[in-house]
């Protein structure tokens, strides 16, 4: 019996120290509570304003970065006289067969069906499904193995494309994307603070002038206009974002060894891009802008017309996606 009331006893010590610390469990789940509930609406601030749902248009703003005036481009999108031959030139002679390590998209993506839709097609410049898929053909190691040559490659060969895209992007051909370049939407908090994991931020995004053919099929003269005006564009940036543009054809050795040292200078493109027709008459029409404070880089004619860049040291990702959107 007195051990029975001792174990009783101490029972009631137990239930008394549970009671106890209920209170401090119930508030330590609350904190997490809170803590979990912040992370999701920052994460769902970042993902809204970086990824959108709303497909609805944003207005335009008047930026700083504008082209004085459209370039007209050969609708016969024949190489000009002394222009490197176009290397898918000529037509797709039957139903590629693709080596069983392929894994590429063009190689989902190519039905039989499709290539019997499109193997005589060609867009109002000229561009063939040759052109299209020679990239992925040439090499069976892609990863995509498709390229466009114009901006209307992408209503002529619709069939290939729109998978490929839904695909690569998880966009249907309903969907439109929206461009939102508001950077008070992107949460300011610091990621982080006291500069010990992130190294530098960098944005970049691509862009192609409305009207003039697209790398694989662009002409010598129509790459040529697009540096001319580029240029002028880029003299009429102001503040932090003005510079100097640099051509890849006539720039000293001085400033060749500086852009190395900066990390700045692109080279010819890879075997992929060779393939596409994208690297005819290097270095011809390419070029390097970037603003005084090496914060705002533009390379242009690489893969596309513009790769427009910018960066900073440490993890401010409000201030350099800001710098983007004012150019």
């Amino acid at each position: 019996k007195p051990a029975e009331e001792e174990v009783k006893a101490v029972e009631e010590e137990v239930k008394a120290v549970e009671e106890e610390v209920k209170p401090a469990e119930e508030e330590v789940k609350a904190v997490e509570e809170e803590v979990k509930a912040t992370e999701e609406a920052t994460a769902s601030n970042v993902e809204d304003a970086l990824y959108p749902k709303d497909y609805e248009q944003v207005p335009e703003g008047p930026g700083s970065l504008v082209l004085p005036e459209p370039i007209k481009i050969d609708p016969a999108a024949q190489p000009e006289e002394g222009a490197d031959p176009f290397p898918w030139a000529g037509e797709v002679d039957s139903m590629p067969a693709f080596p069983p390590t392929c894994k590429s998209l063009l190689k989902k993506c190519l039905t039989p069906e499709i290539y019997e839709e499109l193997k005589y097609k060609r867009s109002e410049s000229g561009f063939t499904l040759k052109g299209c898929i020679n990239s992925g053909l040439d090499n069976p190691d892609s990863g995509v193995g498709v390229y466009s040559g114009d901006e209307e490659s992408y209503s002529a060969f619709a069939p290939l494309f729109d998978r490929v895209i839904e695909q690569y992007h998880k966009y249907g051909p309903s969907d439109v994307h929206k461009s939102d370049l508001d950077a008070d939407k992107i949460p300011s908090e610091a990621l982080d603070p006291y500069g010990k994991y992130i190294v530098s931020t960098r944005i970049r995004v691509g862009r192609n002038m409305k009207g003039v053919a697209l790398a694989p099929l662009i002409s010598k003269s129509e790459r040529k206009e697009v540096e001319k005006q580029a240029v002028l564009a880029f003299e009429s940036l102001e503040g932090e974002l003005s510079g100097k543009y640099y051509s890849l054809e006539t720039m000293s050795e001085e400033d060749r060894d500086q852009l190395i040292a900066d990390h700045f200078l692109f080279k010819e493109g890879d075997r992929f891009l060779a393939a596409a027709g994208a690297n005819r008459e290097w270095p011809s029409g390419r070029g390097i802008f970037h603003n005084n404070e090496k914060t705002f880089l533009v390379w242009l004619n690489e893969e596309d017309q513009f790769r427009i860049i910018s960066m900073e040291k440490g993890g401010d990702i409000r201030s350099v996606f800001a710098r983007l959107c004012n150019a």
